[in-house]
């Protein structure tokens, strides 16, 4: 099993901020393929199962950590124990101020650039698991704290939609880490 998990802040005050880009992508591919998710593990879960390249049946958890974004890692750590996870069978997607939008990288490890829901996730999982960072970009004036926590604008979220659009049709290419192949075929767009 793979886990997707999405990192944002729970409640419908934040479901468009800039920080809950995660939970956007996931909540893109519950709609894609009609899932409905249920509360667990201290998150919303729920199972989307996909057809590999061999016919065979990928099991895919979506989950949304529901304890805020600073303590993600505290949630996930449950998840991993329950299903005796490792940390290679995770992939984050989250946010990144330092890449604009309509920007998207992919890696595994590393460090955290200061997002405190990665950092939480490190120290509580491990660094070994796959990220893919999503622009979000960095304000021009201004706090990087209200800019992350405002909403996008419209033709900003346009944009994110795009990406989120995109993501949600390569699931088993990010289980499988065809990290070349996903940002080849984004740079299409």
């Amino acid at each position: 099993m793979h886990v997707f998990v999405g990192l944002g802040n729970p409640g419908n005050h934040y479901q468009y901020h800039r920080h809950n880009v995660g939970f956007m992508v996931i909540d893109g591919f519950a709609e894609k393929y009609h899932l409905s998710f249920k509360n667990s593990h201290q998150g919303m879960v729920t199972v989307l199962r996909l057809h590999d390249n061999k016919n065979e049946t990928q099991q895919i958890l979506l989950y949304k950590p529901m304890l805020y974004m600073n303590k993600s890692g505290d949630a996930l750590q449950q998840l991993c124990k329950f299903y005796q996870l490792q940390e290679t069978d995770i992939t984050v997607f989250h946010d990144d101020i330092e890449l604009p939008i309509e920007t998207l990288r992919i890696k595994t490890g590393g460090g955290n650039a200061g997002h405190n829901g990665l950092k939480n996730i490190s120290t509580m999982i491990g660094n070994n698991y796959q990220r893919i960072r999503i622009g979000v970009s960095r304000p021009i004036h201004g706090d990087v704290h209200h800019h992350v926590l405002s909403n996008f604008y419209h033709e900003e979220y346009e944009k994110i939609k795009k990406t989120i659009d995109f993501l949600n049709q390569y699931a088993n290419d990010i289980v499988q880490k065809n990290t070349q192949y996903i940002l080849q075929e984004y740079r299409k767009l």
